[in-house]
C-alpha cells in the first residue's frame, strides 16, 4: 500500500515483545512523484513553484523563495485526453490563478475524457494499516466515518479498493537560466532547490470492506461485469461492513451514490464513478482536484537531488 504514494518501507516497528506491528519507518525519494497530503491539494505547491528539497515538510510550506511578482513561467502546457492548451510567459502567483487557467482551457475544450486510470486491490488486517496509503498520520476513523467501537479491529477480513482517475496535467517548462535568474547557483545547491515540474488533477476513490474477503472479491468482480450474483455472494455483500471515501468528485457526481440505500447499490455506483470510467467525461465543473506532483531540479544539483530521501515514522493507534 505504501507504494501507492511512492513510499518505501525501511523498517518495521514492533511492540516490546515483538508480537504486534506498531508502525513503519518510511522513505520517499525526491525524484519520485508525490501525492498531495490528504485535503491539502488546493493549497500548495502549485505548478512551477520553487521549493527547498531539504525536508518533506518544506515541499508543502509556501515560503517566499520567490516573490509573488517573480513567479513567471516561460511556457506551460495543460494536457488532457486528446487536447492541450499552451501559453507563453505568464505569471502564476497563486493557486487561484492556476485554477483560472484550467477553467479557460476547459471552457474552450468542452467535455473531455479521463486521460489515465489505475486501480488496486489490497488486503489489510486492521483499519490503521490504511495509513500506509498516505505515508502520514491520517485519521482513518474520521476519513472513512467508521463508527465501530472496536476500531481499529475488523470483524472479518479487510479488502481495500483504491482507484486513481487523472483528468488534467498542468506542466511548466523551466530552463537552467530560469533558476539562476532568480537564485544564485550556490543557493540552489545549498537549499537543494527544485521546482514543481507538473501537477496532476483528478479524482481518488477508496472502498474499504470488512467481511468475507474471497466471496466479496468475487461478488465485486461480478458486479463490475454486470453478472447476477448468487445468493451466497449477495449475502456476503449485504453482511459486509463497507466504508467509502471520495476525493475530487463533485456533489452532482456523488448524488446517485448518496441516494443508494444498501451495500450492493453503493458498490454499483462506486464502480461507475471510479472503475468503469472509459466512457465518462468531465468539464470545468467536474475536473477534480490536485492529486499528485513531480519535482525536477537544476542539472548542477542533480546528484544531490537524486540522493535525497525523506524519512518518516508512521505509528498505528491501538
Amino acid at each position: 500500500m505504501a507504494a501507492i504514494g511512492s513510499y518505501a518501507i525501511e523498517d518495521t516497528l514492533w511492540n516490546t515483545d515483538r508480537t504486534r506491528i506498531t508502525g513503519f519507518n518510511l522513505s520517499h525519494a525526491a525524484d519520485r512523484w508525490f501525492l498531495y497530503p490528504h485535503q491539502q491539494g488546493d493549497v500548495y505547491p502549485i505548478t512551477g513553484a520553487l521549493v527547498s528539497s531539504k525536508s518533506l515538510d518544506s515541499l508543502y510550506a509556501e515560503k517566499n523563495l520567490l516573490p509573488v511578482n517573480s513567479r513567471r513561467i516561460p511556457r506551460f502546457a495543460l494536457n488532457a485526453y486528446d487536447q492541450s492548451y499552451v501559453l507563453q510567459d505568464f505569471l502564476l502567483p497563486d493557486f487561484k490563478t492556476q485554477e483560472q487557467h484550467i477553467h479557460t482551457f476547459l471552457q474552450r475544450a468542452g467535455d473531455l475524457r479521463y486521460y489515465s486510470h489505475r486501480d488496486y486491490i489490497y488486503s489489510f488486517y486492521d483499519y490503521e494499516n490504511l495509513k500506509l496509503l498516505f505515508g502520514r498520520d491520517v485519521d482513518i476513523k474520521k476519513l472513512f466515518q467508521i463508527k465501530s467501537s472496536n476500531y481499529p479491529n475488523l470483524s472479518g477480513e479487510g479488502l481495500l479498493y483504491y482507484a486513481f482517475n487523472w483528468t488534467l496535467r498542468f506542466r511548466s517548462t523551466f530552463m537552467e537560466r530560469d533558476y539562476t535568474d532568480y537564485v544564485p547557483l550556490e543557493n540552489v545547491l545549498a537549499e537543494n532547490f527544485s521546482r514543481i515540474n507538473f501537477v496532476d488533477y483528478g479524482k481518488i476513490a477508496l472502498m474499504a470492506v470488512d467481511g468475507e474477503a474471497a466471496m466479496v472479491k468475487l461478488a465485486v468482480l461480478k458486479i463490475s461485469k454486470n453478472i447476477d450474483l448468487s445468493f451466497p455472494e449477495r449475502d456476503a455483500i449485504s453482511k459486509a461492513i463497507v466504508h467509502f471515501y471520495f476525493y475530487g468528485h463533485s456533489d452532482l457526481e456523488l448524488e446517485k451514490f448518496n441516494k443508494a440505500e444498501d451495500n450492493y447499490n453503493k458498490i454499483v455506483v462506486y464502480i461507475q464513478l471510479s472503475i468503469d470510467v472509459e466512457k465518462l467525461k468531465f468539464d470545468e465543473n467536474s475536473y477534480g482536484r490536485p492529486i499528485q506532483f513531480e519535482l525536477s531540479t537544476h542539472s548542477a544539483n542533480n546528484d544531490q537531488f537524486r540522493k535525497t530521501k525523506y524519512l518518516n515514522s508512521l505509528k498505528f493507534s491501538q
